[in-house]
């Protein structure tokens, strides 16, 4: 597995996709035999991920629909595409997988695209990292196995069927909805 921190996973990509990245207006033409040149003119758009959030639970196998705002896109990048990369928050560093992409080649103004979760490390920090202007990371979420994703729902469900037997049980024995003592009349709730 081929996982890369931050710093080099932009340089790459910034460099792979400069000229995309940078809209500048032609330089006027010289006049007086004076050279003038015009400022090199970025628009940077860095959209917000919607979905995954904080805390949700992928599993390995699953197909799930990655989500962001567009509202905002600046109209020079409406024809742009993007890359989603999957990566983990360690040491202060974003490490993304750069040579296994979740999807490319989608369109910007799509908002959603959808990915296949791949065989991955269980672990509560991943990220999902959009480029296409610019990266922009989602909150951490978890990635689990199938395996124990499958053993985790047994369970629950166990669990769950436990809980209503012994809810039906202790129900069975206990006295009627209301009871007479030397006070009088008494609600059990």
């Amino acid at each position: 597995m081929m996982m890369f921190n931050l710093k080099s996973t932009l340089t790459f990509l910034i460099a792979s996709s400069l000229p995309s990245l940078i809209h500048c207006a032609p330089a006027p033409a010289p006049q007086d035999g004076v050279k003038t040149s015009s400022p090199v003119v970025n628009i940077v758009y860095n959209p917000l991920i919607t979905y995954p959030t904080a805390g949700v639970v992928w599993t390995v196998g699953e197909t799930k629909t990655i989500t962001w705002e567009t509202s905002e896109i600046p109209e020079e990048l409406r024809n742009s595409t993007g890359t989603i990369l999957l990566g983990y928050n360690e040491d202060d560093s974003e490490n993304l997988d750069i040579a296994q992409p979740l999807a490319t080649g989608f369109n910007l103004t799509d908002g959603q695209v959808n990915v296949t979760v791949p065989e991955k490390q269980e672990r509560s920090d991943y990220i999902v990292v959009l480029f296409g202007d610019s990266g922009n990371a989602s909150p951490e979420f978890t990635i689990k196995s199938a395996a124990s994703a499958s053993a985790s729902a047994t369970a629950s469900a166990t669990a769950s069927a436990t809980a209503s037997a012994t809810a039906t049980t202790v129900a069975s024995t206990l006295p009627s909805a209301s009871a007479t003592d030397s006070l009088g009349s008494r609600s059990i709730f």
